[in-house]
């Protein structure tokens, strides 16, 4: 989901007795709650003029994201 957040589902499993249905409800859940919690925002904001101005700034801090993953936290170092 860029440019809200991300969801990471690396420990996902039905391996702790979750069952597939369990982790489906799990997934559906998750993904409908960033509409609900956006929507609104989204809404309130079209309006908004976007010009060149604000598509320079929007470039430049594109340009500045940098996402680290590191392996020891999830214990795969």
């Amino acid at each position: 989901m860029r440019g809200i957040g991300g969801i990471f589902f690396d420990r996902l499993s039905t391996v702790d007795g979750a069952s597939w249905d369990g982790c489906l409800a799990y997934v559906l859940d998750a993904l409908s709650m960033p509409v609900a919690a956006y929507g609104p925002v989204v809404t309130r904001r079209s309006a908004t003029p976007f010009g060149d101005r604000q598509r320079r700034w929007q470039l430049l801090r594109r340009g500045r994201y940098v996402e680290f993953n590191h392996p020891e936290r999830l214990g795969r170092a």
